[in-house]
């Protein structure tokens, strides 16, 4: 049975958001090791079913470094003020029906982790985000980028 917990990761302190940290799920695998469980919602350069390096410091559980990159993408989406919920799940269903999933996070605003799985297309998923940007039903950051992107 896979050992479960919280992984602390420590944030830049001039970050927009304000927050110092963030607690996501991860899953044990030994030697200091440990598989990310869930998108981060303010975190850069992580996403779902990454693996990383974190120790002990106290009782919690601290981020270190990137091991191995699982190949998933991460973004956020934070739906405009004025933009209703029809308005998102318009834009919001091709991208679920690509296979894009989000955990939903309060934070004095409404934000969303989005999850692109590695199979993907990502310039696919990447034009539908735009679209919801531009139509201003939401506004969107990468997070982190784990599909092979080739470039011509």
């Amino acid at each position: 049975m896979a050992n479960i917990g919280k992984l602390t990761i420590d944030l830049p302190d001039d970050a927009e958001h304000g927050r110092a940290s963030e607690n996501i799920f991860v899953e044990g695998l030994g030697h200091d090791r440990y598989r990310l469980q869930s998108t981060p919602f303010f975190a850069t350069g992580l996403s779902y079913r990454d693996i990383v390096i974190a120790r002990k410091r106290g009782s919690q559980l601290v981020f270190e470094k990137l091991l191995f990159i699982g190949g998933h993408s991460s973004y956020r989406i934070r739906p405009s003020d004025h933009a209703g919920q029809r308005a998102f799940r318009t834009y919001w269903t091709p991208l679920r029906d690509l296979g894009c999933t989000y955990d939903e996070g309060n934070f004095g605003y409404l934000l969303y982790a989005v999850d692109i799985p590695p199979d993907t297309d990502i310039a696919t998923a990447r034009a539908l985000l735009e679209a919801g940007t531009a139509a201003g039903v939401w506004e969107v950051e990468e997070g982190a980028v784990g599909h092979l992107v080739v470039k011509s």
